[in-house]
């Protein structure tokens, strides 16, 4: 599948891993919808986490601007990304963050110049420095948000344990800007052979660009259920392989890499991966606690 992510950072130095494994299932707009079940339904969820981006700049003891082992710039280069990540392009006004990919020049803390520029956001807090802003075990993360278009963008919204280890990785959401009306759900895990292994799905829908849509995943000991405007779209039940490590929150707009390809002249630079808020709360199968 062309949602071959991910990159997760093994060592401070900046050493990834990443695999493609799984025979994905093309879903799309005709398939048999399913009824929605939306947060606050019978039963109810209790709220964990909310940022609903109110102020001029993300919480700094909240959001880290950059992956955990990084103290400024970063870049997830296993993947053959082309961006340097910097804190000059994460914004919030207007109750919006913005994560912007541009066309600029920049020196990275490798001495390297990269040719682009973009943003990203992470609750996992720094190795050696700040402490993660927030992590769960258990529950339904859901992010509003409104993708960018254009060759060689990919943005996403994903969680990774704490601890750093990897696998496991879930991805609620990401997207090629080459086709905005598709959005890919996977999870990475360990098999029962040993090796990573990967589930995954795409769904076509809308043109996720022109509008914001909501993309979550609810994380059980039993199940994770990944959610598109509050309608479930891939379910996976190998409780086995489910895991129980706390983890945390990230979005980022990468530009260029392994499953986006490089920017093109048609690509509208500079380009903006809209949030309006991120949420977690208790998940729909999680008792609340009284």
């Amino acid at each position: 599948m062309r949602f071959a992510r991910r990159r997760v950072v093994s060592t401070a130095a900046g050493t990834m891993c990443a695999v493609a494994l799984a025979v994905v299932p093309k879903l799309d707009s005709t398939s048999p919808q399913p009824a929605p079940r939306p947060v606050g339904s019978a039963g109810g969820t209790r709220l964990l986490f909310s940022d609903e981006f109110g102020g001029t700049t993300v919480a700094p003891a909240t959001w880290h601007t950059c992956a955990w082992w990084a103290t400024s710039t970063c870049s997830i280069e296993s993947n053959q990304e082309l961006e340097l990540y910097t804190k000059d392009n994460v914004s919030v006004a207007g109750g919006v963050l913005t994560l912007q990919a541009r066309r600029q020049d920049a020196v990275g803390w490798n001495g390297r110049t990269y040719r682009y520029t973009s943003g990203m956001v992470s609750t996992g807090g720094r190795n050696g420095g700040s402490t993660p802003g927030f992590t769960y075990r258990y529950g339904y993360a859901e992010a509003r948000v409104r993708l960018p278009s254009g060759a060689g963008l990919w943005p996403a919204f994903w969680m990774l344990p704490a601890d750093h280890s990897w696998p496991p990785e879930i991805d609620a959401m990401e997207a090629l800007g080459e086709a905005p009306d598709v959005v890919g759900m996977n999870y990475h895990y360990v098999g029962a052979d040993g090796l990573p292994a990967r589930a995954s799905a795409s769904w076509t829908g809308p043109d996720f660009s022109a509008g914001w849509h909501t993309f979550g995943v609810d994380w059980e000991p039993d199940a994770l259920v990944w959610y598109v405007d509050g309608i479930e779209r891939m379910r996976f039940t190998d409780a086995s392989a489910i895991t129980a490590e706390p983890s945390y929150l990230v979005l980022d707009l990468a530009v260029g890499g392994t499953s986006a390809g490089a920017p093109d002249a048609s690509t509208p630079l500079p380009g903006d991966y809209l949030v309006d808020y991120v949420r977690v709360w208790t998940g729909f199968g999680t008792p609340l606690s009284p």
